[in-house]
């Protein structure tokens, strides 16, 4: 799957960037978006591809990663104007690696689902030293198959999962 899978890839801070990072390290592709602008252009020096919007991320990848600030950063990106709902296909993985209240997560997850995407939440522990190390611990909750196609993604970012 490595090399061969595109990976949409949304919020590229703090601690997306080496997430991401580590990612593009061991063969992933990517199409980056983050609304700002010096953390896009970061992800693109790593090698990602700019995308003008987190849909159009979401649009040109296998599986999307949301990695952002909060719970209203990542309802916005979901579900707001110009975010993934309206570029994803039905039938795709998004996976939300922040670190958000439970009520958004449900949230978004049943609106994804009724448009047939599926969702893992996929908080992390390990700070920025962990996304830089690629060492980060990953607890997933969704669907098992979900986090089987899901694994070798967070395997590139992290050691425990």
């Amino acid at each position: 799957m490595r090399g061969t899978m595109k990976i949409g890839f949304i919020g590229t801070g703090t601690m997306g960037q080496p997430m991401l990072a580590n990612l593009v390290k061991k063969g992933f592709q990517a199409a980056a978006y983050d609304r700002v602008p010096a953390a896009l252009d970061a992800a693109v020096r790593l090698g990602a591809e700019r995308a003008g919007s987190a849909g159009e991320a979401a649009a040109s990848g296998d599986l999307v990663i949301t990695m952002l600030p909060s719970s209203a950063n990542v309802e916005a990106a979901y579900l707001g104007p110009g975010g993934i709902l309206e570029g994803i296909a039905a039938g795709r993985l998004c996976v939300d690696m922040s670190t958000i209240d439970p009520g958004t997560s449900q949230r978004v997850a049943a609106r994804l689902g009724e448009r047939g995407i599926r969702f893992l939440d996929a908080p992390v522990s390990g700070g920025v030293g962990g996304a830089v190390a690629g060492t980060l611990a990953i607890m997933v909750g969704g669907a098992a198959g979900d986090l089987d196609e899901a694994r070798p993604v967070l395997a590139a970012m992290g050691t425990n999962i």
